[in-house]
């Protein structure tokens, strides 16, 4: 989409730029705001666009000296964008050094989805829209999402009978991604978020973060003979999308994505 954005007749004041995640999430924000232009990575951005906020993913990005003079291009609208973090940061960089990121970005408000950074950047719950869907209760099928490029495809395929998916760009929108998860049986992901609405469906799910090769496959095993459970209706009021729409809106920069 970011290819064609000049091709777009889009009202200045409502323009959103959104760099993806790379999950289910992706499609859970679509949901919010639908005409937002998508772009993969901030590598994507073209200097001579212009948009009135930018919603990231990834806090690190700006840290990240490929991405300078592409964030740099954004900085006029620093007080109006919001960054998602969904990974524990302070895992994955020094404290010091986060805390010069959020130094030289103050204006860009934070929301934090990961409990392992709320003593530093509070913490919020993600929130997923209602449906009414349930896995096949007689699917044997196993679904490895794969975005990230994490996982050896060519190990996996010899030693894991699966599905999997390397992108969540050829959903047209969340409610078909619920309809595909539906007939899986068993979902593995690294990031949390998918997992969640997998389990919302009755999927059993596995993190791959915590298994090696051999772990995975002895769980992928194990979860083939299992059965499946009842879909956690509960997630939606442990989740809830209003609180999260809620959130967002009230960001210092609400003005600028309404």
């Amino acid at each position: 989409m970011i290819n064609i954005y000049n091709k777009l007749l889009v009202d200045k004041d409502t323009k959103i730029l959104y760099i993806k995640h790379g999950s289910v999430f992706d499609l859970i924000i679509q949901d919010i705001f639908p005409n937002m232009v998508l772009a993969n990575t901030l590598s994507q951005i073209n200097y001579y666009f212009t948009f009135c906020s930018v919603i990231y993913n990834n806090f690190l990005d700006f840290k990240n000296s490929e991405y300078e003079n592409n964030l740099n291009s954004l900085r006029y609208n620093l007080q109006h964008s919001i960054c998602f973090i969904h990974d524990d940061i302070f895992s994955l960089s020094k404290i010091e050094d986060i805390k010069i990121m959020m130094e030289n970005n103050i204006g860009l408000k934070l929301i934090n989805f990961n409990l392992n950074n709320k003593d530093y950047i509070g913490y919020h719950k993600y929130g997923i829209p209602y449906h009414n869907k349930a896995v096949d209760k007689n699917s044997k099928k196993t679904l490895m999402i794969n975005t990230d490029n994490s996982i050896n495809l060519e190990v996996i395929n010899k030693q894991i009978d699966c599905d999997i998916l390397n992108t969540f760009d050829n959903f047209d929108n969340y409610n078909d991604c619920i309809e595909y998860f539906s007939k899986y049986k068993t979902v593995c992901s690294n990031k949390v978020i998918d997992l969640i609405v997998a389990n919302s469906l009755g999927c059993i799910t596995i993190d791959l973060k915590r298994f090696d090769l051999n772990g995975l496959k002895q769980t992928v095993s194990h979860s083939i003979c299992q059965e499946t459970p009842n879909p956690d209706k509960e997630i939606f009021l442990k989740l809830n999308m209003h609180l999260l729409k809620k959130e967002i809106f009230n960001a210092n920069n609400s003005k600028a994505l309404l």
